[in-house]
């Protein structure tokens, strides 16, 4: 069994425990939220308030396809207030949307903005910093004993699309697909993250092999929508048990330390700053802000600096 370091810090003392292997790495401060959930008619004055020279949205910011383009206009919105923003998608963005679709429109809006980076499946490298961040949404593993209630009681599988059979996402290259549209389904979303955790691991390994013959190592920062951790402070207590938490987490602990200095994540509407075998692992996200759902603790100047 592995051996499990856990620390709980705050935000006053943002240093990473691994500082001291990267003396000549400039300081690197992220900002970070998610779950801003635009959709619901949240101002976006103040969401977001600038503290640090990059942001990472990492999901449900908005639905993507709505009249009222909220996403839209809260990216631009951000790409003019930071150096640069890293988006990664969560489920929300794709509701009403099929999934290929939803990612060209983001694509799109990215494309219209040098300081705009869209992470799926893919990296940016921060050489002034030594750091290379790897993102993408990492769909949740749903095993069996839960794939029956996970399908039957998740929204996202009667309000996110797909076309075709589970194994053609994504390597159409955004091509569309000649068959009927459907909901998705939990063989989909397995799928996704089987091929997004395999990408992810692929690139640690790369890393790991390059930094063994560097003198000056890269760090790595992981941002994923879906959770890395089942339970252990991710979630609110009162939904560890639950078959519907798989739709949210996957426990990838084992992922965690070494080169990995950074994992930041949403999806679950909990704040978290932990940190796991010298991995800080943090979430901080606004939620939906009512009653009937679980109200998180949320920091509109939330950096972490590394």
């Amino acid at each position: 069994m592995m051996d499990i370091l856990v620390h709980f810090i705050s935000n006053e003392n943002t240093g990473s425990l691994n500082t001291q292997l990267h003396k000549n790495a400039k300081t690197f401060q992220l900002q970070i939220c998610s779950d801003l959930h635009l959709e619901f008619g949240h101002k976006m004055d103040n969401l977001v308030i600038p503290k640090a020279p990059y942001l990472a949205l990492l999901g449900d910011i908005g639905v993507v396809k709505r009249k009222k383009n909220e996403y839209r206009t809260f990216l631009i919105q951000m790409a003019s207030l930071f150096e640069k923003v890293f988006v990664v998608l969560g489920n929300h963005e794709l509701y009403f949307s099929v999934v290929d679709e939803a990612f060209a429109e983001v694509r799109q809006i990215c494309s219209e903005h040098h300081n705009l980076i869209l992470l799926h499946k893919s990296s940016c490298f921060l050489e002034e910093h030594k750091i290379s961040l790897l993102g993408t949404p990492l769909w949740a593993n749903v095993p069996p004993l839960a794939q029956l209630q996970v399908q039957n009681l998740i929204t996202d599988y009667s309000k996110i699309l797909t076309k075709g059979e589970p194994s053609d996402y994504p390597f159409k290259g955004g091509q569309p697909l000649e068959e009927a549209v459907r909901p998705i389904k939990v063989e989909d979303t397995n799928y996704w993250h089987l091929n997004e955790l395999e990408w992810l691991r692929g690139e640690m390994r790369r890393i790991q092999e390059e930094n063994a013959q560097r003198e000056e190592k890269v760090r790595v920062v992981v941002l994923t929508h879906h959770s890395p951790l089942m339970e252990n402070g991710s979630s609110n207590a009162e939904t560890w048990g639950q078959e519907t938490n798989y739709a949210f987490s996957t426990d990838l602990m084992h992922l965690m330390g070494g080169d990995v200095v950074l994992w930041g994540y949403g999806h679950t509407h909990w704040f978290q700053d932990m940190v796991f075998n010298g991995t800080r692992v943090v979430s901080n996200p606004h939620g939906y802000g009512t009653k009937a759902h679980f109200k998180s603790y949320y920091d509109p100047e939330f950096v972490v600096n590394l």
